[in-house]
């Protein structure tokens, strides 16, 4: 029996598809690659384009690209719906997994985890705390294991 022509369109649709989310997987990876190499180039030395007196200099550390980038993502999606501490005003506990599948939802890129995990350890917009701590959350009801951050 043969199949009906149909369900070969859909067949080769799918074939089609799978191609393309490879070609995008592949893509991104790239991407993402280029972002790292960006940042490590960014954060060694960065480039003032005007001069500044030496007393007039910011003395606040800056993040690296890749943190950046995850807390600009974390904002996007909004820190209230990813915070599970019940004192938001004190701490942010996130739980990793989540913010990569919430931001993978809203197409939304992040650096490998491979290489934002150590990273998020030196963030200095929100000062890490601790990882791997328990926390009740506000949003699931439940205890659950988070990355701390200071939200002060």
């Amino acid at each position: 029996m043969s199949e009906s022509k149909p369900e070969l369109e859909i067949k080769e649709l799918s074939d089609k598809l799978d191609m393309l989310q490879h070609s995008h997987n592949r893509l991104q990876r790239e991407f993402n690659q280029l972002l790292v190499n960006l940042g490590k180039v960014a954060t060694k030395r960065p480039i003032s384009t005007t001069a500044k007196p030496n007393h007039e200099i910011d003395s606040e550390p800056q993040d690296t690209i890749e943190v950046q980038q995850f807390w600009q993502v974390v904002e996007k999606i909004g820190i209230d719906k990813l915070n599970h501490s019940k004192k938001p005003k004190e701490e942010i506990a996130l739980r990793l997994k989540e913010v990569f599948a919430k931001a993978k939802e809203n197409n939304h890129l992040l650096p490998s985890k491979k290489t934002l995990i150590p990273l998020l350890k030196e963030s200095k917009k929100y000062k890490f705390e601790s990882h791997n701590e328990v926390r009740a959350s506000k949003l699931e009801g439940k205890s659950v294991r988070c990355w701390i951050f200071s939200n002060k």
